[in-house]
């Protein structure tokens, strides 16, 4: 089951394209990265993964210390040659990071946990891969999950710290800090 929604997934996403991906999503998106911004500046002092980075819209806000990982090679072609080697983009599935443990200094999901057929395992990765005492900022779309089931989701992890905000009328967001390791 899993890796079927996975590959159909994928190839939803090499066949829209790039092109179509951001006209699609462009005007949704950049709220959701200044909400981020404002709520975790990217920090200095490490890498930053931008899991699910789709084009890459997102990545020249984290500078060079930014990460780009998605699951459609197609739309990291259109990330590569928009970014023309300014951020490391790699090919990868959320569900199992290909990075090491503790190796992030902060994590910025948009909209991609109700694409994952296990959205526990995509955070617990997250978790994984970030550093102690970091953060992570997760969105996912009202129409994949209720404030509540969002908030039951995101408390499946024991995350150090935990806040919510419903005020966009398309996503519900988390701000998450990892517990001292």
């Amino acid at each position: 089951m899993g890796v079927a929604r996975k590959r159909s997934t994928r190839n939803h996403y090499d066949e829209l394209g790039g092109d179509v991906y951001n006209a699609q999503y462009g005007d949704e998106q950049p709220p959701k990265y200044h909400l981020a911004l404002r709520l975790a500046p990217p920090s200095r002092d490490g890498l930053l993964l931008d899991d699910g980075c789709g084009t890459g819209t997102f990545l020249p806000d984290l500078g060079e210390r930014g990460v780009g990982l998605d699951l459609s090679s197609s739309l990291l072609s259109t990330a590569r040659w928009k970014l023309r080697g300014r951020s490391h983009l790699v090919q990868g599935d959320a569900e199992a990071l290909p990075f090491r443990d503790t190796v992030f200094a902060g994590i910025y999901s948009f909209t991609i946990v109700q694409n994952t057929p296990d959205p526990i395992e995509a955070l617990a990765e997250m978790v994984r891969v970030v550093r102690g005492s970091s953060w992570v900022i997760v969105t996912a779309i009202r129409k994949a999950f209720t404030l509540k089931s969002f908030e039951g989701l995101m408390r499946s992890q024991k995350w150090g710290e935990l806040h919510f905000s419903d005020a966009d009328p398309h996503d519900l967001v988390a701000y998450a800090r990892s517990n001292e390791r």
